[in-house]
């Protein structure tokens, strides 16, 4: 049997675009290793504004109103409630912000579509900070459960497969690509940080960063709203918190460090004086990059060859938004914006070498 896709990578980038191919009625099989993605651990927010100067957090702001959308309607089709929509405070840390923001929002109207209201004291009685803030529309997925409910989704249409894919078992002919067998019209990797320790594409200048966060337990608080103070305190259930995440660039491993433990915790103490008691402890690899924008588009050499990377932290955001664009620029023959396309990174392609070619 011949596909017209085969995506290797079933993280969420992996998993968002072999949905959207399922929903264009194109054959498709998604080839996950298995293994504990970056994304399940993740805090799975979306949240449009950010930075201190608190600016909108993308260039395209309906990559935010587009995510949210897309899955409520997912979650319609697979029968699973993964979505929250849920208010993020940010607080005012400094005298200027509160002014500052109001001049963009008299200034720029694209970030007053995603304010809520400002506020001018505290969220929480047990919160520390006192010149209020900032209540955005803000959402959170679920993301071990999205995964999980995709995959089965997926097996139930015959499009998912659990198998590390590599040279050994990637073979390319003149019109299609054979996995095990079975042909290809066209590939689409997305494999995450993976990609550049391995891979057609990992001559592109990603900036892997190790990430740690903690689960803690904090009676009492009773937060109902994303807390986000240089770290994202969210809620979860029976008094229980998510708290993420730090950021490394030197070891990249998913071992777990006291040093970021301590450094997450020091940070929540900024935002609470209750008491806490750590649950759990986890660390991913996210896919970043070194300008800080996504990965798209086809490998220089080898054509049908495609890859949709490089989300850093903004994967749950900018997957929907972003598997819709790749599949439009393969499918429709559109341009896809420079700072997404890796044709900006042509020049780090060496044809002499073995770096980021099939052997």
């Amino acid at each position: 049997m011949e596909y017209e896709f085969a995506i290797i990578g079933g993280g969420i980038a992996g998993s968002t675009l072999t949905y959207e191919i399922l929903q264009r009625k194109k054959s498709v099989i998604l080839f996950d290793d298995g293994i504990q993605k970056a994304t399940t651990i993740a805090g799975g927010v979306i949240n449009p504004i950010m930075g201190r100067k608190m600016n909108i957090a993308w260039r395209e702001s309906e990559i935010f109103i587009f995510a949210i959308q897309y899955y409520k309607e997912m979650e319609k089709n697979i029968h699973c409630n993964f979505l929250k929509e849920i208010p993020i405070f940010r607080p005012f840390t400094t005298k200027t912000q509160k002014e500052e923001l109001l001049s963009k929002i008299n200034n720029y109207s694209n970030i007053e579509k995603f304010i809520i209201e400002i506020k001018n004291d505290k969220i929480n009685d047990f919160c520390n900070d006192n010149d209020g803030g900032i209540l955005i529309k803000g959402a959170t997925i679920n993301t071990e459960l999205y995964i999980n409910n995709l995959k089965k989704y997926f097996i139930k249409y015959q499009a998912y497969t659990e198998q590390e894919i590599n040279d050994k078992n990637l073979k390319i002919d003149e019109n299609f690509f054979t996995i095990n067998k079975l042909k290809f019209k066209k590939l689409i990797f997305t494999k995450g940080y993976k990609e550049k320790i391995e891979g057609l594409f990992s001559y592109l200048p990603f900036k892997l960063a190790k990430g740690e966060m903690l689960i803690v337990e904090i009676k009492g608080l009773n937060l109902k709203e994303i807390y986000n103070r240089h770290v994202s305190l969210i809620p979860l259930e029976n008094s229980k918190y998510y708290l993420g995440g730090t950021y490394e660039w030197n070891t990249l491993d998913t071992n777990t460090n006291e040093w970021a433990k301590k450094e997450l915790l020091k940070k929540l103490e900024k935002i609470t004086n209750l008491n806490y008691k750590v649950i759990k402890h986890k660390a991913h690899i996210r896919p970043a990059t070194i300008d800080r924008e996504p990965l798209l588009g086809e490998h220089p050499q080898y054509k049908n060859i495609f890859i949709l990377n490089g989300f850093g932290t903004r994967g749950i955001s900018m997957a929907p938004y972003l598997s819709k664009k790749i599949l439009d620029y393969i499918e429709n023959k559109s341009n896809l914006p420079t700072y997404y396309d890796i044709k900006r990174y042509e020049n780090l392609y060496n044809h002499s070498n073995k770096k980021g070619t099939i052997k």
